[in-house]
């Protein structure tokens, strides 16, 4: 589990410094909106599937030391959290380019074009960096079943 925690921080650290490096905001980063239509639906569609215990479970078999015949089915539910944090930005994307393209008739908004534009770009970001994650738990618990 160390080495879990280390590699997410190492990665947060490595897209945040470029960031920085690059003379850009990493406040810019921060969208809570596009952080809520990008997890939650993956969240809630996961629930629909699976029960709260086998999620459950699927951490314990990545992040812990069980495994054995439910290891097979914490792989599953990775790979499924994984094409949902994939596909969910694009939710976001067409949200945001409707509300953009909805009050192009304003001049005001025409003015922060560029800003909206670069806010529905990013659950892109949250739904790269979930799937990520999410891959690397489904392969934490594939080393399980294989053991």
């Amino acid at each position: 589990m160390s080495r879990f925690i280390i590699g997410v921080v190492l990665l947060l650290v490595l897209i945040g410094g470029a960031i920085l490096l690059e003379g850009g905001s990493l406040l810019g980063l921060v969208g809570i909106s596009a952080f809520i239509v990008v997890f939650f639906p993956a969240v809630f569609a996961a629930l629909a599937v699976w029960k709260v215990g086998a999620i459950g479970q699927a951490f314990r078999d990545s992040l812990g030391k069980s495994g054995g015949a439910d290891a097979a089915r914490s792989v599953r539910i990775w790979a499924f959290y994984e094409r949902l944090f994939y596909l969910s930005p694009v939710l976001g994307w067409f949200l945001g380019a409707i509300l953009i393209l909805s009050n192009l008739g304003n001049p005001e908004v025409a003015l922060r074009m560029p800003r909206a534009v670069a806010a529905s770009c990013l659950p892109f970001v949250y739904g790269i960096f979930f799937g990520i994650l999410s891959r690397v738990l489904r392969s934490r618990a594939e080393g399980r079943v294989k053991a």
